[in-house]
């Protein structure tokens, strides 16, 4: 048995050194003038990186940092794998980074790429307000945007999901008040209920065409006049962030308290710039502004909130202004808060598990860390590799 584990580990060696030797990532020379007590004990290079170097944080090349990569990206640390070996292998399809340097480089990529599509688009917001049976609450989440004191031009888009109650009736009072300010979508048929059918949420995101848009459920609604203002002031002055984002008072009806989610929820600071390498925690849909930089075409479950809030981190930073704009009302109807808690957590699992894949395991450590049950999920992903180790334990648990 001994002698059959020491052939598998000669064999993956070999396979490893081969894979390290077609690389342009190790410079044979420059490792051993780097380690002069490689050179002394006349060890083979790419077999001690591979062995002992990379785990010690020395470095192949001056183009590869085995210490940052191990920071940076914990899994890597976890799995017990060789960096330049693992960037090889999977990192490199996964877009992951070899050295500090290229943060930088690919952010101002992204950044020119980000002002040359958004130099076409209309300096302006689109407010999508969308609605289902909220007789009780739109009028007043269509005023919170009507009411704000902005030198920036917007739009509010009415989505109604086919309403059964008199929501839609509201919503083409508020639209033949205000043609110019508002446009109403009424949908012939609940797209909610039919998965056969595009979602509205959908329809919606595909159809702005303005350099920002931001989200509003029908039964929310802001609560600071400066709202637009502020966030767009903000990221006109700073191209590097994606999403303007702030507090938001979580407003139970059912149990009549109020909440400050940040401050008293979570009870922490939030500091900038917020990222994903970052403990990031989620921040509600009406808190969010976002430059339309995200194509809506890959995955229809690109459309749900906590989807939506990942996607676009995983396109640059957020900015957080630390004030509370808007009040998210919890009815206990909503699509979310109207779960029992055995299904929000399997809800939050599987969107976990979704937005993992959609953004090819970039950030594996830090989703896997949210899941509720992280023993199971190790252990598969020990056994079948990040990827199908992921897609088991979702079909096992969840499906």
């Amino acid at each position: 048995m001994q002698i059959i584990k020491r052939f598998v580990r000669y064999v993956r060696l070999m396979r490893n050194i081969i894979r390290v030797k077609r690389s342009k990532l190790f410079d044979e020379k420059w490792y051993l003038d780097k380690n002069l007590d490689v050179t002394q004990k006349n060890i083979n290079a790419i077999s001690h990186y591979i062995q002992y170097g990379g785990f010690e944080e020395r470095d192949p090349s001056s183009r590869f940092s085995s210490a940052w990569y191990l920071n940076m990206y914990d899994d890597v640390k976890q799995a017990g794998i060789n960096p330049l070996v693992h960037y090889l292998k999977y990192g490199k399809k996964e877009g992951r980074i070899t050295q500090p340097q290229q943060i930088k480089s690919q952010q101002n990529k992204f950044e020119s790429k980000v002002n040359e599509e958004m130099s076409s688009l209309p300096l302006s917001l689109t407010v999508i307000i969308f609605t289902y049976n909220h007789e009780d609450y739109i009028a007043k989440a269509i005023d919170s945007v009507l009411e704000q004191e902005t030198t920036y031009p917007y739009e509010i888009w009415l989505c109604d999901d086919c309403s059964t109650d008199s929501t839609l009736t509201i919503c083409i009072k508020y639209a033949k008040k205000y043609p110019d300010k508002i446009k109403l979508f009424a949908q012939p048929v609940n797209t909610y209920s039919s998965p056969d059918k595009v979602n509205h949420v959908e329809i919606a995101l595909k159809r702005v065409n303005t350099k920002y848009f931001c989200i509003l459920d029908g039964d929310d609604a802001w609560c600071d006049k400066n709202k637009i203002q502020c966030a767009l002031d903000i990221l006109e002055k700073n191209p590097e962030y994606i999403t303007f984002a702030h507090d938001t008072i979580f407003n139970d009806i059912v149990n009549q308290t109020k909440k400050s989610l940040v401050h008293e929820i979570y009870n922490t600071e939030i500091q900038n710039p917020v990222t994903l390498e970052k403990n990031v925690l989620y921040l509600h849909t009406s808190s969010r502004i976002h430059r339309n930089v995200v194509k809506f075409s890959k995955n229809p479950d690109a459309y749900a909130d906590i989807f939506l809030f990942y996607i676009f981190l995983d396109k640059g930073p957020l900015y957080y202004h630390d004030e509370i704009m808007s009040v998210y009302n919890i009815t206990g109807r909503g699509s979310w808060s109207g779960m029992s808690g055995a299904d929000v957590k399997k809800a939050n699992a599987i969107q976990l598990y979704k937005i993992n894949k959609f953004i090819n395991y970039k950030y594996d450590a830090f989703f896997t860390e949210r899941i509720g049950e992280i023993k199971t999920l190790e252990f598969l992903k020990k056994i079948f590799g990040k990827k199908l180790g992921w897609k088991l334990w979702y079909i096992f648990s969840w499906s």
